[in-house]
């Protein structure tokens, strides 16, 4: 017999800690490229106060965008290049070509 879908939800309150992420960045820059673009979506409540720039590197530049989804209680942006609000996942493309297109047109090749 069929039965009404239950949905699991998880409660936003702070939980989100991209630190483990963050720390992997140093092993993606195995073709020494100049200028990585960090794309980190968020529901905006962070576990712990920091900031993206305690991820900078001498080796190269990083440039981040902070996309939080949803109604965002914590505007923070951490430290982030770029911080933006969507409410639509189909608004996630825009977001993102807008900031390469941002990080392209500052880097010279």
């Amino acid at each position: 017999q069929d039965r009404p879908a239950e949905y699991e939800t998880l409660p936003t309150g702070g939980g989100t800690d991209p630190r483990y992420a963050l720390d992997d960045l140093e092993h993606h820059n195995t073709t020494a490229r100049k200028v990585h673009l960090v794309v980190i979506f968020t529901d905006g409540d962070w576990y712990a106060n920091y900031t993206l720039r305690d991820w900078d590197s001498a080796d190269c530049e990083r440039r981040y965008v902070l996309v939080r989804y949803g109604d965002i209680r914590n505007v923070r942006t951490y430290g982030a290049d770029v911080a933006t609000t969507v409410h639509n996942v189909s608004e996630l493309a825009t977001v993102i070509c807008a900031s390469l297109d941002d990080t392209l047109s500052t880097v010279t090749l």
